[in-house]
């Protein structure tokens, strides 16, 4: 049996997915945002969400997130962790990577934060 990862919303279970322990720390610090923020509620919806999820995507890989508000990161954050629910399974290399970019501009912005607030890694 693969590793197990636990969220607010379920325990994904996947054998072929091996993450290395940084990454999966990585992905719990996302998680534990994920529990934080509704996405669906802030933003309106899933396909609301699903656009942020985008935007700040395509941004993210620009090396644009100068110009994404902390809700919207935050709301990508979300939909990664709702994703990962809906396919069993959590992102890996290039799109965890993408993620942890997104999660150091938000403490980056926010460095006093609590651990909570921005995810315990």
């Amino acid at each position: 049996m693969g590793r197990l990862w636990y969220s607010a919303f379920v325990i994904l279970r996947d054998p072929e997915v091996k993450l290395s322990p940084e990454e999966t720390a990585l992905w719990n610090a996302i998680l534990e945002i994920s529990r934080e923020f509704n996405g669906y509620d802030h933003f309106g919806g899933l396909e609301a969400c699903a656009a942020v999820a985008r935007r700040v995507g395509g941004l993210t890989d620009d090396g644009r997130l100068d110009s994404v508000t902390d809700d919207e990161l935050r709301g990508s954050l979300f939909f990664a962790a709702r994703a990962a629910h809906h396919h069993g399974y959590p992102p890996e290399g290039a799109a965890l990577q993408r993620l942890g970019r997104q999660l150091a501009q938000l403490r980056q912005r926010d460095p006093g934060g609590t651990p909570s607030r921005h995810g315990g890694v």
